[in-house]
Parts: C-alpha cells; structure tokens; sequence
C-alpha cells in the first residue's frame, strides 16, 4: 500500500515538473527580443521566430482563419493565424479574433512562403 502511494506521488509530481517546464519556456520564449520584420529573409523558412508590429491589415476567412499584415519601422509582412490554433489560444485567455488593425501585437510562428510571399503561420500571439 505504501509502495503504491509513493508511486502515485512520484508520478504527479513528475507531470507537475514536465508541466511547469513547459510553460516557463514559453514565457523565456515570449520575453525575448524579437526579430525586426525587415530581417527576415527566405534563409528564415521554416525557422521559429518571434515579431512585433502594428497590424496594418485583418482578415477573417468564412472558416475562422485569421490574417493579418503586421508592420514595423523594418517592413511588413503578412501572419495566418489558423483557427484551430485560434481556438488553441482561447484556453489561455487570449482572443485573436478581439484583434484590430492599429493594434501592435507580438507572435511567434514558423516562417513560411505562399505565392512567392514570406509569411509567418502563428502558434502563439500576444497583444
């Protein structure tokens, strides 16, 4: 019985380090510098990255994805923010849908080129 006990203990505290692991990362992730928008280049795709800007431009497709052209003093460049990582986001409290243009807001998201347009796919925005 006390074998089976100290397991139990053993396995919640494990899932409770994993968990806060996780999320330490992502706020070291979000604290961090972010790329100006005017450096990222073709090289870039498929890499991580982390932008800041106005958004200058929002539209919201009949299914729910979201896109945005953000700007900052370096270039623009255009965001898809997809709406199951939209819906994602809501578990946290934030609600891309509540974005508008004018707003600056920050996301990371894999760079990524559609019509021959670098674009960054978002998993994570903060306004």
């Amino acid at each position: 019985m006390r074998e089976r006990t100290l397991r139990k203990i053993a396995i919640i505290c494990f899932l409770a380090g994993i968990l806060m692991l996780f999320l330490v990362s992502r706020k070291l992730e979000m604290e961090s510098e972010p790329e100006r928008i005017g450096d990222i280049t073709v090289e870039d795709i498929n890499n991580q990255v982390r932008i800041c800007g106005k958004v200058t431009n929002k539209f919201v497709s009949g299914k729910g994805h979201i896109f945005l052209r953000l700007e900052d003093e370096t270039g623009s460049i255009r965001a898809a923010i997809f709406n199951d990582t939209a819906g994602n986001l809501r578990r946290y409290g934030i609600n891309v849908y509540d974005v508008l243009e004018g707003d600056e807001v920050c996301l990371r998201g894999k760079v990524s080129e559609w019509k021959k347009e670098l674009e960054i796919v978002a998993n994570w925005v903060e306004s």
